[in-house]
């Protein structure tokens, strides 16, 4: 079943903000040409942020349907030629179809192609909906002074989620306590 269906009243995320009267000047620069369908199926937090990166915001949201808590990450717009967040973009697709224990699950992708009327030219911006986790292992091993059969378990896990992503060719290139999350 394809889980992008569009909302009965077909309104762009503008189109909303302008009938709520809460329009800012950066929506009037950055008009949505290609809406993204995913906010339909989820609500998402702009003010429960997990963290941020080079190229995107992870946000907490919710399943419309379900209730299902999910973390939202906003790739930030970059224009239709850039070949560097390309790359970016096909390591965030890699996952979809991924299941392991040990492996956080992307859910969902989608994109809105925005139209910035100062620069003359369209930018898309991406949207990967991720299972979501409680922290990072950083985070966790700062708050919890684990014990060292804790921290043995902890890394037989990880060992684990990295074999399976590793038969597939499919390297993290960016493996720290920091990007590690964990769900308990």
């Amino acid at each position: 079943a394809n889980r992008f269906v569009k909302n009965n009243e077909n309104m762009t995320p503008i189109d909303v903000a302008r009938k709520q009267n809460k329009l800012r000047m950066v929506d009037l620069l950055m008009e949505p040409v290609h809406p993204s369908c995913i906010m339909s199926i989820y609500i998402l937090d702009e003010n429960k942020k997990f963290g941020k990166g080079g190229f995107s915001v992870v946000c907490q949201g919710k399943e419309r349907n379900t209730g299902n808590t999910v973390a939202i990450k906003i790739m930030h717009p970059f224009s239709e030629d850039d070949t560097k967040i390309k790359n970016v973009l096909m390591r965030e697709q890699l996952p979809l179809g991924l299941n392991h224990s040990h492996v956080i699950k992307n859910l969902d992708i989608d994109y809105q192609t925005i139209y910035r009327k100062y620069l003359g030219r369209n930018y898309l911006q991406y949207y990967v909906i991720l299972e979501q986790c409680d922290e990072t292992l950083n985070d966790f091993i700062c708050a919890n002074k684990p014990s060292l059969d804790t921290r043995i378990d902890l890394l037989l896990q990880l060992v684990q989620g990295l074999h399976y992503l590793h038969e597939l060719c499919i390297a993290h290139r960016d493996l720290k306590p920091g990007n590690i999350l964990i769900k308990r």
